[in-house]
């Protein structure tokens, strides 16, 4: 069956793999491909499988920006059956001390302002449909753990993101709609590119690190059929396991 799917920060290193499994997977699909400033490596891909990528930009700090990409999607008739979301900025590591409350703010507005405003417009669109709706939440296993040193602004948000899974897989349990989230070891793609690599071992955070070929499968079982009984559930993922 033919599915429509939308993923948040496509241009990702594991946003770019997961829509090669999914073309790979899906047939007759339709790929609603979110970056922030570059689409080349999206672009890139040749679909197969009578598959269809449409890659769009957004700027996830602005709101008007999330407000126009949803009206989008609807407009075009093409409904998303899946959601991942995968946006966040590139971490940084700053001591508690140093921050600033309104960097805490920014974070949180494109890891989670966002996903909340998007999904408040194109869920009851989802419910509408007759087929079973999947959302996605990439978090980390700082939401597991003992986070990372030096990563508050980081796993504040990801809490969040949390709480919002679970608020909203509690709100609509029943409905033809799954909501959850994936909590993986770090990920060793650009999104650690502004971090010093002994940084990343004082942090504590290296102990298992995985690749984004690692984790992709995990959102793949997340989206598919697998996933039908599950509801609010923050799947915990290790490098070495």
């Amino acid at each position: 069956m033919s599915k429509n799917y939308l993923i948040l920060g496509a241009s990702s290193d594991v946003g770019i793999e997961l829509i090669k499994k999914i073309d790979v997977m899906a047939e007759s699909s339709t790929i609603w491909a979110h970056y922030h400033s570059s689409a080349s490596r999206i672009k890139s891909i040749i679909p197969k499988n009578n598959n269809t990528i449409i890659p769009f930009s957004a700027d996830f700090s602005n709101l008007d920006e999330v407000e126009n990409a949803a009206k989008t999607i609807i407009q075009s008739y093409h409904i998303p059956d899946a959601i991942v979301h995968l946006s966040a900025p590139k971490l940084q590591f700053e001591k508690f001390k140093k921050l600033e409350w309104n960097d805490c703010i920014f974070d949180a507005q494109i890891q989670v302002g966002s996903v909340f405003r998007l999904l408040q417009i194109l869920i009851p669109h989802m419910l509408k449909t007759d087929k079973r709706s999947k959302i996605v939440f990439m978090l980390s296993e700082n939401t597991i753990n003992m986070p990372a040193k030096f990563s508050t602004k980081y796993t504040m948000s990801k809490y969040m993101l949390l709480g919002l899974m679970r608020s909203l897989a509690a709100e609509y349990e029943g409905k033809n709609i799954n909501i959850n989230a994936l909590s993986p070891s770090m990920i060793d793609t650009k999104f650690l590119s502004n971090i010093d690599r002994r940084l990343l071992e004082v942090s504590g955070a290296t102990e298992h690190i995985l690749k984004p070929q690692d984790v992709v499968p995990w959102l793949w079982r997340l989206l598919s059929e697998y996933s039908d009984d599950m509801n609010g559930e923050n799947i915990f993922f290790s490098g070495g396991e």
